[in-house]
C-alpha cells in the first residue's frame, strides 16, 4: 500500500459525496507496483487454473471471462481488505458491518467483443447504495486497450437504461495501483480495445 494513515472525515465526506452524485470514485496509486505485480501474478495462476477445470472461467463473450476465487488465492487480499480508503468508504456508505461477499476478475483477451452496458446487480427500489464494487488496476491501461467505462449517475435511474445516460461515459484511473470504488448499480462496459 502506499498510504496507511487513516483518511480524514473531510477527505471521506468528500469522497463519499462524489460516489453519491457520480456513482464512482477513485484513489490513485493506492497500491504499489510490487503490490499489483503479486496480484497480477496471483490472477493469472488462477485464471490459469480457473481454465482447466469446467465452468471455472464464465464465458462474458467471446475471448472474455470472469473468474470468482477464494480470498486465500490472492497474497495481498488482507490488504486489499484493510487499505484505509477502501474501510472508510465502506463504512461510510454501506455502515460498519459491511461484508465482503465476492472477489473475482474480468479477463478480456484478444479478439473480444465490447461488454454490452450492464449492472453489476439488479436495482433494488430506491436509490441507496447498498453495494459497491472494488476494482484495482493491474496493468496501465491506455483507451486502445478498451478500458472499464461507467455512465455516470445511471446508479440513480430507475432500471432503465437509456442511451442519453450511457453516452456520459467516464473512464475511471487507469494507472497501476489505482482503485476505485463504484456503486454496483451504476451501468457500465468494458470496451474490445479495437478503437
Amino acid at each position: 500500500m502506499t498510504r496507511v494513515t487513516p483518511f480524514t472525515a473531510a477527505e471521506v465526506e468528500s469522497h463519499t459525496e462524489r460516489l453519491h452524485e457520480d456513482g464512482i470514485i477513485g484513489l490513485p496509486g493506492a497500491f504499489t507496483r510490487d503490490w499489483v505485480t503479486r496480484l497480477g501474478e496471483d490472477i493469472d495462476t488462477a485464471f490459469a487454473e480457473a481454465r482447466a477445470r469446467p465452468d471455472g472461467a464464465v464465458g462474458r463473450g467471446p475471448n472474455r471471462f470472469y473468474v470468482e476465487i477464494h480470498p486465500e488465492q490472492l497474497r495481498g487480499f488482507a490488504g486489499l481488505a484493510t487499505h484505509p480508503w477502501i474501510t472508510a468508504i465502506a463504512e461510510a456508505v454501506l455502515g460498519p458491518e459491511y461484508r465482503i461477499v465476492e472477489v473475482g476478475f474480468d479477463v478480456p483477451l484478444a479478439g473480444a467483443a465490447d461488454q454490452p452496458w450492464h449492472r453489476d446487480f439488479p436495482a433494488p427500489e430506491g436509490t441507496a447504495l447498498t453495494s459497491l464494487a472494488v476494482n484495482v488496476t493491474a496493468v496501465d491501461t491506455e483507451p486502445d486497450m478498451g478500458p472499464f467505462e461507467i455512465a455516470p449517475g445511471t446508479h440513480r435511474d430507475d432500471g432503465a437504461r437509456s442511451s442519453t445516460a450511457c453516452s456520459r461515459r467516464a473512464r475511471p484511473t487507469r494507472a497501476t495501483g489505482s482503485v476505485r470504488r463504484a456503486s454496483s448499480r451504476r451501468w457500465g462496459t468494458s470496451r474490445s480495445g479495437r478503437r
